[in-house]
């Protein structure tokens, strides 16, 4: 059984959200020779209420999920079809070790955004002036879609 379909299986008997760490797919794909998109495409997009994303460290021979880096342009790819394919949901960047100045962590948050406002348009500039209870009334995944929560200034 692959682990796309133990995920599913799990999800669906313990009815209960899937964080899909985009970062892990990818690494666990380099790790194992697998293609992540199909790992991606066989999730129950349903289930995914939350994104993670982080950097890895390639040693040659494999990955090692360290949180240590800038994400790859190999993820962002893997979590803008994720994106497409669940209808998206929150994004949380790790980043664990060799933490650089906030600017540039930042700076990396604010990719998501990009991602997120590439794929949605219009629709998420109209979600980020809407108050809560409006915006998941108009989802039609029924997954609350946090966009609103997201911010280019720091506070």
């Amino acid at each position: 059984m692959s682990e796309w379909e133990f995920l599913s299986r799990l999800a669906a008997d313990a009815d209960c959200g899937l964080l899909l760490d985009v970062n892990n797919v990818y690494v666990s794909s380099v790790n194992h020779e697998f293609d992540p998109t199909e790992y991606l495409r066989n999730l129950p997009h349903e289930r995914v209420v939350q994104f993670h994303l982080a950097g890895h460290t390639h040693l040659g021979t494999h990955c090692i999920d360290t949180h240590d880096g800038r994400v790859v342009e190999a993820v962002w790819q893997l979590y803008r079809l994720a994106h497409q394919l669940t209808g998206g949901t929150s994004t949380l960047l790790e980043w664990d070790a060799k933490i650089p100045p906030f600017p540039e962590v930042h700076a990396e948050v604010l990719k998501a955004k990009t991602y997120l406002q590439r794929e949605l348009g219009p629709r998420a500039e109209a979600m980020e002036s809407m108050p809560e209870t409006e915006w998941q009334r108009n989802l039609s995944s029924g997954v609350p879609h946090p966009l609103h929560l997201l911010s280019a200034t720091v506070e």
